[in-house]
């Protein structure tokens, strides 16, 4: 499992791809923590490339400088780490 953080900024006009975005990722796990932005606490890792894929495809397909900016977390927990309980 994984933790994952998606944060993205586009130009006005395109609420359409804000959706589809959205409806991705919280159907992926990820749930609304700010504005355009993301977070799913544990997410298997294939998951989140799979999610991260079809968002990029949607992002792809915008004209040029429509994206002002995509910031993405994601982190392992270590499988040799001990367990805090």
């Amino acid at each position: 499992m994984a933790r994952a953080i998606f944060r993205h900024s586009l130009q006005q006009g395109y609420a359409q791809q804000r959706t589809q975005v959205r409806n991705l990722l919280e159907a992926a796990g990820f749930e609304r923590i700010g504005t355009s932005s993301y977070e799913a606490d544990e997410i298997p890792r294939a998951a989140v490339i799979q999610t991260l894929r079809q968002v990029f495809d949607v992002l792809d397909a915008l004209p040029d400088g429509v994206v002002d900016h995509v910031w993405i977390y994601f982190d392992q927990p270590d499988p040799d780490a001990p367990d805090p309980n």
